[in-house]
């Protein structure tokens, strides 16, 4: 089994490769310090785990055709994105569609462990949906999330979806309920790799 690790931070890639090398686990392990090279790696030999560090990209807004390339390239494999956040604030990953989770930081070790067991028990700890295409959100959630996030208000929202303003209300707070936010800054902070995984 082939784990790349994309991480700015010498230390986490290192540590979580010692993880590894500690529990005897026989994966073959590829660190890389930017998207940028883990797309060339990934062009040539596909890996099966991926795990990535993407605070950095959560800041920016601006759009980043070396992630829109990681997410196209990547659809086969099972991917964690940690972020060094208080959220999502969940005790386990999120998964966002059939192969990729979502998850703070700071239960990456928690992910490491059950990750090391890598059989068919892992669907206990990281459920996943039937459809290779799903998603936590349904279309009309991930239309609503562009919306908000593009700052349109609810009045404008419910008109453009024929639906009525305490219904966008709902559908935002089924949102930041299934994904563990509080609020939009924190959804937003999210959105900026959300856009790329429901790109259309």
């Amino acid at each position: 089994m082939k784990v790349l690790i994309i991480d700015e931070c010498f230390f986490t890639r290192n540590g979580i490769k010692h993880y590894f090398s500690k529990r005897n686990v026989r994966h073959e392990i590829i660190d890389t310090s930017s998207i940028q090279e883990a797309n060339n790696y990934i062009n040539h030999s596909m890996p099966d785990i991926i795990f990535i560090d993407l605070t950095r990209y959560c800041r920016e807004v601006a759009h980043c055709p070396h992630l829109q390339l990681f997410f196209i390239s990547t659809r086969s494999c099972r991917l964690y994105l940690y972020i060094d956040a208080n959220y999502p604030d969940k005790e386990r990953p999120i998964a966002l569609t059939n192969n990729c989770f979502i998850l703070p930081k700071k239960i990456l070790p928690w992910v490491l462990e059950k990750t090391s067991l890598f059989t068919s028990r892992c669907q206990v700890y990281f459920p996943t949906y039937k459809h290779s295409l799903c998603s936590i959100f349904s279309s009309q959630e991930q239309k609503i999330i562009n919306y908000w996030m593009n700052e349109i208000p609810n009045h404008q929202i419910a008109k453009k979806l024929s639906i009525s303003s305490s219904t966008v209300y709902s559908h935002k707070r089924h949102i930041t309920e299934k994904i563990n936010v509080k609020n939009r800054i924190e959804l937003f902070f999210i959105y900026n790799i959300l856009k790329y995984i429901y790109e259309k």
